[in-house]
């Protein structure tokens, strides 16, 4: 049991290690995490530093707020897209987008099997239906030295 003034970093460290510790035990050597909460996380288990992701970043103050808004902020140098700066994300595939934890849970599964995934988004008051590609990164992902630092902040 933590201690009740336990602040959100600290928080945020274990369940960055537990995530960290529990990829490694099940042998993989990469993971990411989505931070749902100040005490709830998601995480993502990797066997190489490359990963399948939209590639897109999102207005962290729109997603902070309730109910929260998926509004793209950058396609960070993204060549082949769908998908424009300020659009909001409102659905992928038939799930709509409630968290980061669970949009990175549609991407991570649906991109096993293929290379495209289906966005519903506004653009300019418009609701559109895209095929947006998905795109491999080669960074962005924890490693086994990242977790030797989670470790080290908490003894």
């Amino acid at each position: 049991m933590l201690p009740s003034d336990t602040s959100k970093n600290t928080l945020k460290i274990y369940g960055w290690r537990a995530i960290g510790e529990e990829c490694l035990s099940r042998g993989f050597e990469f993971f990411d995490i989505s931070d749902e909460s100040p005490i709830q996380f998601v995480g993502f288990c990797y066997s190489t530093n490359e990963r399948k992701a939209l590639a897109i970043t999102f207005r962290k103050n729109e997603l902070q707020q309730t109910p929260r808004k998926f509004i793209v902020e950058d396609l960070n140098n993204k060549s082949a897209t769908n998908v424009r700066i300020k659009d909001e994300l409102l659905a992928i595939g038939d799930q709509k987008l409630i968290s980061m934890g669970q949009l990175k849970s549609v991407v991570f599964g649906v991109t096993q099997k293929s290379n495209s995934i289906p966005v519903s988004l506004l653009r300019n008051g418009k609701l559109l239906e895209v095929n947006e590609p998905i795109a491999l990164l080669k960074s962005g992902v924890l490693g086994k030295s990242d977790l030797e630092n989670l470790r080290r902040e908490i003894k």
